[in-house]
């Protein structure tokens, strides 16, 4: 008798677990198809025809293209829109996708600055953006996410100089890619601090001061070019 009335106890609060944990998925699942709808709106009207009609609020952000989602808490960690013929900016709400791990917006038209808010993504380990229009000072904030991997801006218009606590908090970066853009003044002699780095690509720029001799301290690049 008193195990029966424990479980007639334990229902409701069962049901009430439930209840909460599958509106919170749902609410954050939200966030990010949020955030993705506003990212569709910042692309020029006739280059986005691949994305308008699945990328909707009537159809589930996991079944978008282009979108993967974590398959227990249903938030999404890739996008990967290589190769779309997609033209527009890229929205600061991108930094609102906070499970994002892999973002690949290579080879479209894509102009514009990137925005500061990608610095809040720190579960991010892959972003690409190479051969696109960006201009502009690639944002310190990406310099601060601990989790990168890959980095790769090879092809764009970016200016200024990199800075010079550059790898400081990249403990993880395997590959660094800055190649064919406008970058100017030295390079950081604190790029070696990037320990784990196998890809270095910083040629056709316009750096000064000769090649930091820190370089020489890698020990699992397997490939450099700087010229």
């Amino acid at each position: 008798m008193a195990k029966t009335a424990f479980s007639l106890l334990l229902v409701p609060i069962l049901i009430g677990y439930c209840f909460i944990s599958c509106l919170a998925i749902k609410l954050s699942n939200f966030t990010d198809q949020s955030a993705l709808l506003v990212f569709k709106s910042y692309l020029d009207l006739g280059s986005r025809n691949i994305l308008e009609n699945n990328w909707s609020s009537t159809i589930n952000v996991c079944n978008w293209i282009g979108v993967t989602c974590s398959s227990r808490h249903e938030r999404v960690t890739i996008i990967n829109l290589h190769d779309m013929g997609l033209r527009g900016t890229i929205s600061p709400q991108i930094g609102n996708l906070s499970f994002l791990v892999h973002l690949n917006l290579s080879n479209n038209d894509f102009h514009g600055q990137l925005p500061n808010e990608l610095g809040h993504l720190r579960r991010l380990q892959y972003l690409d953006v190479q051969q696109n229009y960006f201009k502009g000072r690639i944002p310190y904030s990406i310099f601060n996410v601990s989790s990168l991997r890959v980095i790769n801006f090879h092809q764009n218009n970016f200016f200024g100089s990199l800075p010079v606590d550059i790898c400081y908090h990249l403990p993880k970066l395997e590959l660094l890619s800055f190649n064919s853009n406008d970058l100017d003044g030295p390079i950081p002699s604190t790029i070696s601090k990037c320990s784990q780095l196998r890809h270095l690509s910083l040629r056709a720029n316009r750096f000064t001061a000769g090649i930091p001799r820190e370089i020489g301290n890698f020990t699992m690049l397997n490939y450099l070019s700087l010229s």
